[in-house]
């Protein structure tokens, strides 16, 4: 035994010295920190397509090194803020480690769980032994610049503008002095008189130079020497607004066709200036718009927008964004067509809500040919990844956004120009994820480009900012079933695709009709969010849909705990956004576009045998599978009713639209000016009016048809006592503060449908009872009318009751309502030997202290 056991002993041992040996190798090895990226925009791709940050490490040795158990960190205070795992650097490798939060430590590539802050932070590289082997100073970086060593591994640090990630530092480095930007004495805003601008810097031996045009200070650009004046441009002849941006034709049957601004265009001043000195990256750029003119703020009733960047990045036959070009420029996308630039947003009343420095593109798909286009406008402060700070809508309390957009509505761009946005504001009840809206006008460098709608953008910043999401932490896909790959990875967790498709391939074997189908769906998607969405597009007439323009999103791991997030369950849920075919679209490309508000869309969306782009077999599928379902039917025609009653009704609808108007009118006739469409704004708008008007009826009717139902009936619905109790139909609660509900909400006037069960519910408030349900005309059936919770089935047109009475008050002596001193006072009265008198509160057969007792201890009002 002993024989045997001594060669293992051996092995073991001779194992651990190796082993030992091998880690002492790896705790001496001599990696370098060789170059950085704090701000990486176009500079390099990870394996999920993200312009991460990164960091790479240089091994100049002649052997291998196993990473496991080094740390890299971007806080000088936790060193160990993120270890390697299983990973070797080769001899002579540069490996690349993306700085992007993912936290994958063994690869293929290699992430961290942090992102490295271009402001500046310490970058520190510690071994398996847990001492610090290198370290880059924290230095503010710009956008797309490195900071690295030459010769790499011992060399200086140098910023670079021409990065090498996983190369060798070869281009050329500029020292790693950072000039402070240059300060202007005169604020911008909006004035009545002119501006008089000194500019000054604190670096030493700095040049500062300057432009008026919007474009990024040079080399070439004037010297800045005494202050600049700038004064009102009236008169000044048009630049840029000059320029082709399409070659459409101008009229039928498209009318999409570019055309020269009718007159003048109203401009302002932009003054951009940096520092400039020997061999050193310039500043940044400071840049400040000043509206000049006798109205000053008032000019316009809207927010101001200016943004500045160098005319090449939009009208450049190579470069430019916003014309054809040499490669249908403005076709391209992705961030190699995102061109830098600089944003001011000035509120109402002229006060500046934020500024900063942009990253811009064009945004959307057919709809970037049109004259007037979308920008799609990014947060890209090179001293840190810091979103737009404000409220910028006031009907959400979101005061943080990484990226918005400046829509030109779609294909209603040269019609009411806000189509999708009263769509958007209409769902506002229903409560799902939809790009909230904020006409602005625009100027580009100087010159007015017109009004343009602020909207979200569902992106990483949108779940960050609304839910906390990370990247990773979320999964938004896109569903288009005019493409092969059917639902795609729009955003975030890209792996859940499967699990969508699933949903999809389980509808097509219609597994939701039964029961435990119908429950196993409710689990994996938000029936109501499912609903309200498809109300509200199939409610808008948008035939551009449901085999087009849907988005779904959920949270990868679900969190149900107290106080989370109800829409962070796991459960898909749908996006509303896009619906610029809709409230008859005036097009003869729309499909349905002559049928006007009686287009049957609820037949359009639900078919199986659609030969439309939008709606074939698999883009219908999984409504129309659901509606197999008798209680998924119910739920649908119910709720669709309820919006019908309220939020899309003809009043509600008529009534937004006309705050849309009033808001957009004063600002009309200056962008038709620049655009020259809308052609007809208010013969468009009297379309759409006519259609919201239109409309429930022709939907009511639609679903009578669908399901072979007997039609609908009018249901009024009242109390006996407005000040006793609330009354709520389906999920409608009939109080002045329901969207679609009167100050007086009572008698209430609906309609809903025939022989469907509608779910009813009394409500008392405080100090008063239900009692019970009553029907004037007896065209219905409540199912229990002594039951707050019930159902009615209507037969026909029906007016419904809620009873309530008042709980009786035993204390309340003098019939205040409130048991109080006045009752002690009627005690008082009454003291003395008594049978049955009300004031013997406890029964002893004579009115004495215990009964001011009793009154004491049930001191407050009547419950």
């Amino acid at each position: 035994m002993l024989r045997i056991n001594r060669p293992q002993s051996f092995l073991q041992l001779w194992a651990a010295l190796v082993c030992i040996a091998s880690l002492f190798t790896t705790a001496l090895a001599d990696l370098r920190i060789n170059e950085i990226m704090a701000s990486n925009l176009l500079t390099a791709k990870d394996e999920n397509g993200d312009s991460s940050d990164w960091v790479e490490l240089y091994n100049p040795d002649s052997a291998a090194v196993n990473l496991q158990g080094w740390a890299l960190s971007d806080n000088a205070s936790t060193p160990l803020k993120w270890f390697f795992g299983n990973v070797s650097i080769q001899p002579g490798q540069r490996l690349v480690v993306w700085a992007s939060s993912k936290n994958r430590p063994n690869g293929p590539q290699i992430h961290t769980s942090w992102a490295i802050s271009s402001s500046g932070e310490p970058i520190l590289l510690t071994n398996s032994a847990g001492v610090l082997v290198d370290q880059f100073p924290s230095t503010a970086i710009g956008r797309d610049v490195s900071m690295g060593r030459q010769p790499d591994g011992t060399g200086p640090l140098y910023f670079f503008t021409q990065a090498t990630p996983g190369a060798a530092n070869t281009t050329t480095g500029y020292p790693t002095e950072t000039l402070a930007q240059p300060i202007f004495s005169v604020a911008g805003g909006m004035r009545t008189t002119s501006a008089t601008v000194a500019i000054t810097s604190t670096v030493v031996g700095g040049t500062i130079r300057y432009t008026l045009d919007g474009s990024d200070p040079t080399t070439t650009s004037p010297v800045y020497s005494a202050p600049i004046t700038l004064t009102s441009r009236v008169g000044q002849a048009n630049g840029i607004s000059m320029i082709r941006t399409n070659n459409q034709s101008v009229g039928a049957p498209y009318y999409e066709g570019w055309q020269q601004p009718s007159g003048e265009v109203y401009k302002i001043n932009v003054l951009r200036a940096r520092v400039f000195k020997t061999d050193v990256l310039p500043s940044r750029i400071t840049t400040q718009s000043y509206l000049i003119d006798p109205l000053a703020a008032a000019r316009y009733s809207l927010p101001v927008v200016s943004i500045s960047s160098s005319s090449e990045n939009f009208f450049s036959a190579e470069t430019g964004i916003y014309v054809v070009g040499k490669y249908t420029n403005y076709a391209q996308d992705g961030s190699a067509w995102e061109r830098p630039g600089h944003i001011e947003f000035y509120e109402t009343g002229g006060a500046l809500a934020f500024q900063g420095e942009i990253g811009i593109r064009l945004h959307g798909g057919t709809t970037v040919n049109r004259p007037r286009k979308s920008l799609r406008i990014y947060s890209r402060n090179p001293t840190g990844k810091v979103p737009f700070a404000h409220q910028i809508f006031s009907d959400k309390t979101i005061s943080t956004f990484d990226t918005f957009l400046l829509r030109n509505s779609g294909n209603d761009w040269g019609q009411s120009i806000f189509r999708d946005a009263l769509v958007s504001t209409l769902a506002a009840p229903t409560g799902i994820d939809r790009q909230h809206v904020r006409p602005v006008v625009v100027f580009l460098d100087g010159e007015y480009w017109g009004v343009h709608n602020l909207r979200d953008r569902f992106d990483e910043g949108y779940y960050l900012n609304h839910y906390g999401l990370s990247d990773l932490q979320f999964s938004q896909l896109e569903i288009c079933s005019c493409n092969s790959s059917w639902p795609s990875a729009d955003s975030g967790e890209p792996t859940l695709v499967s699990d969508f498709t699933d949903i999809i391939n389980r509808a097509g074997n219609n597994e939701f009709a039964s029961a435990a189908g119908y429950a196993a769906l409710a689990s994996r998607i938000d029936i109501d969010n499912y609903i309200d969405y498809n109300a509200m597009e199939i409610w808008c007439g948008n035939t551009d849909w449901p085999g087009n323009n849907q988005r779904v999103w959920r949270a990868v791991t679900p969190n149900t705990s107290a106080g989370a997030n109800a829409r962070l369950d796991g459960r898909w849920r749908w996006l509303l956004y896009d619906t610029d075919f809709g409230l008859g679209l005036d097009f003869f490309y729309v499909i349905g576009y002559g049928d006007g508000p009686n287009h049957n869309t609820l037949a359009h969306a639900t078919s199986s045998t659609g030969t439309d782009w939008s709606n074939n077999e698999v883009g219908t599928r999984l409504l129309r599978k659901a509606l197999d379902n008798q209680t998924f039917k119910r739920k649908f025609m119910n709720r669709f009713a309820d919006l019908l009653n309220t939020s899309l009704s003809a009043s509600n609808a008529t009534a937004t639209l006309d705050q849309f108007q009033a808001t957009y009118s004063p600002n009309m006739s200056e962008h038709v000016l620049r655009w020259r469409q809308p052609i007809d704004w208010t013969g468009v708008l009297a379309r759409i009016r006519n259609y919201v008007q239109l409309r429930p009826a022709a939907v009511r009717s639609h679903i009578v048809s669908k399901f072979g139902l007997s039609g609908s009936a009018n249901l009024v619905v009242n109390v006996n006592d407005a000040t006793q109790g609330v009354v709520t139909i389906n999920t409608i609660a009939l109080q002045s503060t329901t969207v679609g509900v009167s100050a007086n909400p009572y008698p209430w006037n609906s309609v809903y449908f025939k022989g469907v069960s509608l779910p009813i519910r009394a409500q008392a408030k405080s100090g008063y009872e239900f009692v019970s349900w009553s029907l004037s005309n007896a065209k219905g059936v409540v199912l229990d009318t002594r039951n707050s919770e019930s159902e009615i089935i209507l037969t026909g047109d029906t007016t419904l009751t809620a009873n309530f009475s008042q709980i009786p008050c035993l204390y309340d002596l003098d019939g205040s309502q409130e048991i109080d001193t006045g009752d002690v006072g009627m005690v008082l009265l009454e003291t003395g030997f008594c049978e049955g008198c009300a004031a013997d509160l406890d029964q002893s057969g004579e009115v004495d202290s215990g009964d001011v007792s009793v009154v004491l201890l049930n001191f407050g009002p009547c419950q």
